[in-house]
């Protein structure tokens, strides 16, 4: 009868697993970072120079590592099966598990060594064409800019936006990007093992794997609002609260305390500004004045606490005559306004006035 293995002696693998992955992990990031001791960087250096001498005899491949890992678990059984005494045969288990793992660990370390170093070294490998060796910042005033990383990303960046690559973050292992100010579109690259995560102020972090999501987070607003038009997102705050959002969901977060509202959209609507389309939905006036200043240099003067609880829903091409957006935009406000050069003031209309205008015939 086969035995099952106790928790005790599964323990050990585990937390050699464990251990393996963490190392592997922590050393090739600092080999990225630059952040190597001078006993790892000669470590390094070593097998790097020992590669590069026997190209056959240190091209470790999956075969061999399955291979040389097959060998050590026949060798630890046949140890095993050689004692008659059961404590001895689940002390030779423990080893078994904790000497197969090891193996694995070790040559799997040699293995991405290996990887990392042609791809540094020799120049032809996805880390090389990848890696951000400098501060980039991708920034638009009253232009949209389309960028293509290097990735095959493509991002779309509306007027009055920011987007920043910082060194070393951006690699054979993580791509990420941060969105400083303003509107950006993301058609993501598929790549299941590298996400691709967008980091907002506020501590704000949406992450993909490959989809396509518009992502609006202005300092003037309140809010920032991501929304997905094809793949799924995850959306983490400061908090580390997440929400999943598929095609046509939308989340909006609050500046002032974190919090995520979840809701359906018309995603394609909110990133149609690409081909310039500029839509209020459920717009405070904030977001009114952002907008007319973005497109048409019009400064909104009002006094906010008279607009509080005014949102509006409406779309207007960017190529609209001023008087017309100004005055759709007013007749939703339930406003007039005056204007002097670029400054448009706006005042709202007494309910008594709104009541006798709506008395008066057409």
């Amino acid at each position: 009868m086969k035995q099952e293995r106790t928790g005790e002696e599964k323990k050990p693998a585990a937390e050699h697993l464990q251990s393996a992955e963490r190392l592997i992990r922590g050393l090739l990031m600092k080999i990225e970072q630059q952040q190597l001791t001078e006993k790892e960087a000669k470590t390094v250096k070593r097998l790097h120079h020992e590669h590069a001498s026997s190209e056959t005899h240190n091209n470790i491949t999956r075969k061999q590592l399955k291979r040389a890992v097959r060998r050590n678990r026949q060798q630890l059984r046949g140890r095993g099966i050689a004692s008659s005494d059961a404590a001895k045969k689940r002390q030779h288990k423990k080893v078994f598990l904790a000497g197969a793992v090891t193996v694995a660990a070790t040559l799997l370390l040699l293995l991405s060594l290996q990887l990392f170093l042609n791809l540094t070294h020799k120049g032809t490998g996805e880390m090389h064409n990848n890696a951000i060796t400098t501060e980039s910042r991708y920034s638009t005033t009253k232009q949209m800019k389309k960028i293509l990383l290097a990735d095959g990303t493509s991002v779309y960046l509306n007027k009055g936006s920011s987007l920043l690559l910082r060194k070393g973050r951006f690699n054979a292992f993580l791509r990420e990007v941060w969105l400083e100010e303003g509107e950006a579109f993301f058609e993501v690259a598929k790549d299941p093992h590298r996400p691709f995560i967008v980091h907002t102020p506020g501590g704000i972090s949406t992450r993909v794997l490959g989809t396509s999501f518009n992502i609006q987070a202005y300092g003037a607003l309140d809010r920032q609002v991501i929304s997905v038009n094809s793949g799924r997102v995850q959306v983490f705050n400061a908090e580390k609260e997440k929400i999943i959002l598929e095609p046509n969901y939308k989340v909006s977060i609050s500046r002032s305390d974190g919090t995520l509202a979840g809701d359906t959209t018309q995603a394609a609507l909110l990133s149609d500004w690409r081909s310039g389309s500029i839509l209020f939905e459920n717009a405070p006036i904030k977001e009114v004045s952002l907008r007319l200043k973005q497109n048409y240099g019009l400064e909104l003067i009002y006094k906010e606490s008279h607009f509080a609880n005014d949102l509006i829903f409406s779309s207007f091409r960017s190529d609209t005559p001023e008087k017309e957006i100004l005055s759709v935009i007013c007749r939703l406000l339930n406003a007039n306004y005056t204007r002097e050069g670029t400054s448009i003031y706006v005042t709202k209309i007494a309910k008594e006035r709104k009541t006798e205008m709506e008395k008066q015939p057409n």
